[in-house]
Order: structure tokens, then sequence, then C-alpha cells
């Protein structure tokens, strides 16, 4: 697919958009009749229009077609916000974290406490963007509201289901879900020990361990490890 064929689909039809051409709530013409008036292929026209689904600009409607939801608002740059060079005078762990901070804003830093692998066999981005798509398109009602703990049953259920081949048997009704590791060790944390109790830490660490483990009120003993 010639990407910039796409693109020049897209950029189009925003304009169309933004100038009123195509009004908010107006169909868009179908993915076959687009793609003779560009002459461009099918796929190319998908790809615009997945883009514009992605800008929040159209929606699609089953067994109808796409149609234009927002007009996008001509607002003026930003000025230039400058920060103070004052510094905060830090001490201890946040003195730490601080550090830990400026040398993650380094360009030519690798932070290798990261669980973050580039590449696909890794981490399936692309897979994941077309089945994350693909749910919101076959049940857009998915986000209109809250889970309720310990979260979505169905997701627990695929959950225990994998857990069998990792050879673990696991219950959905014994899996809770959270938003991220960090709740997940906030919890774990709450449920084993007490505030006062003493936690061992491997050193090196997850440097977000040190201020959790604070604010819980838990002891930290430092376990050198090579």
């Amino acid at each position: 697919m010639d990407m910039y064929k796409y693109k020049k689909v897209s950029d189009d039809l925003t304009l169309q958009i933004q100038n009123g051409r195509q009004p908010v709530g107006s169909r868009l013409p179908s993915i076959r009749d687009c793609a003779q008036h560009y002459q461009v292929s099918i796929n190319t026209v998908k790809e615009a229009y997945r883009k514009l689904e992605d800008q929040g600009l159209i929606s699609v409607r089953p067994q109808s077609g796409y149609y234009v939801c927002h007009a996008p608002s001509n607002l003026p740059d930003l000025e230039e916000r400058y920060i103070s060079e004052e510094k905060v005078p830090l001490s201890g762990i946040s003195c730490f974290l601080a550090q830990i901070v400026k040398k993650q804003m380094d360009p030519d830093y690798v932070n290798l406490a990261l669980a973050c692998p580039s590449g696909e066999n890794f981490y399936p981005i692309e897979r994941l963007k077309r089945l994350t798509a693909q749910v919101l398109r076959t049940q857009p009602d998915i986000f209109k509201s809250y889970t309720l703990p310990p979260g979505s049953i169905r997701l627990r259920t695929q959950i225990a289901r994998r857990s069998l081949q990792l050879g673990m048997f696991l219950s959905a009704d014994n899996i809770v879900l959270t938003h991220g590791t960090m709740e997940a060790l906030n919890l774990a944390i709450m449920a084993t020990t007490q505030a006062g109790d003493s936690i061992a830490l491997e050193i090196p660490t997850f440097h977000n361990l040190y201020p959790l483990l604070q604010n819980l009120g838990r002891k930290i003993v430092e376990v050198p490890t090579s």
C-alpha cells in the first residue's frame, strides 16, 4: 500500500469535514465509491478511513457506512511556556528518584529497568492494533461503563483458561484485575503485610517500589545482589 496515497485521501477528507463540505452527521462515500473517485485501491481507502476514525472525525455504523461525527477545530498554537530554573531542595528517596527521572530524559539513556522489548516477536503491536480496532467497531459500547472489582468476568475466565498452558490451575473467582503492576503490588503488600513490617528488596530494584513502600508505612531492608 502506498502510504502517501492513503494520507492524501485522509487529508482531503479531513479538509472537507473542516470546511463544512462534509457536515457532521453526513455519510461518507462507500469504500468502493471513494476508491473509484480517488483512483486508489480499496485497501488504501480502508486505511484512510481508519485514520479518520483514529482521529475521531468519523465513525462506522454497522450495515450503514461511515459518518462524520466531529469537525476539527482550528485552535491556535499555544505559546511556548518557560519552565523556571528554580530548584526545589530534595533529600533521601525523593533525591534518588529525581536523579533517575533526569537520566531517563536523556535520549541516549537506555533504561534496562523497563520491560518494554521492541520487535513484533516480543510485543505484537500490529496485531493488538487490529484486534483493538475490531473490538471498537463491533462492540462500540464496551467502554461506556465501568467494570466493578474484581474486573471483567470474561477477561478473568480467559486468563484462567490460558493459565492451563503454563501448568497453572487458576479459578476466575480468584483473579483480580488491576490497572497496572503498581496497583497489583499495592494490593498484594496491603493484603500480606501491615504498617511497620519490614520488606526485603533486592538491590538494584524497580525504583518506584521505594515511594510505594514508604507511603504504606513499610520498612525497607535492602539486600544487595549481583
